[in-house]
């Protein structure tokens, strides 16, 4: 991938979104990110894109300067953030058309995907912020969550 084809898009807590040409978006994980996290997602994208929900068409994996990433379908348009800092006094309408997708996307159901719980189950073990006390609190209450095979936001 050659760095004069890439337009930084969008900056976030573990990768950064360049647009390559008119039709790809490039999602670069920061280089500590696991690369197993990025075939996981890779995965799963895949999946929730064959099963019709409204999600970019992922392309593949590339990298560049060290940094691995997901290549996707680019999709034009104005982000909910976008829309928010040029209309600010749309605030309601914006969230409630945020809210109606969430909603339609959590009507789904898939049983491939592994459980929200024990990917949460397994970040909260692996922290070295959370004392073992709090560890063992946070995953009783994860136990007290739901097993539906439904598609949450931390899916894709």
């Amino acid at each position: 991938m050659s760095n004069h084809s890439l337009k930084l898009i969008a900056k976030g807590k573990i990768s950064d979104v360049y647009l390559r040409g008119k039709d790809e978006a490039v999602k670069l994980y920061h280089p500590t990110w696991p690369e197993k996290n990025i075939r996981v997602e890779l995965e799963k994208t895949t999946l929730l894109y064959n099963a019709g929900l409204p999600v970019p068409k992922v392309k593949g994996i590339d990298s560049f300067n060290g940094r691995s990433g997901l290549v996707f379908e680019y999709i034009d348009g104005e982000s909910l953030l976008q829309m928010l800092q040029k209309t600010p006094w749309k605030f309601h309408e914006i969230f409630s058309l945020l809210g109606k997708q969430h909603k339609r996307i959590h009507r789904y159901q898939l049983s491939s995907l592994p459980l929200q719980s024990k990917i949460l189950s397994n970040f909260i073990e692996a922290s070295s912020e959370i004392s073992q006390v709090n560890k063992h609190k946070l995953i009783g209450f994860l136990t007290q969550l739901s097993n539906d095979s439904v598609v949450c936001h931390g899916d894709f």
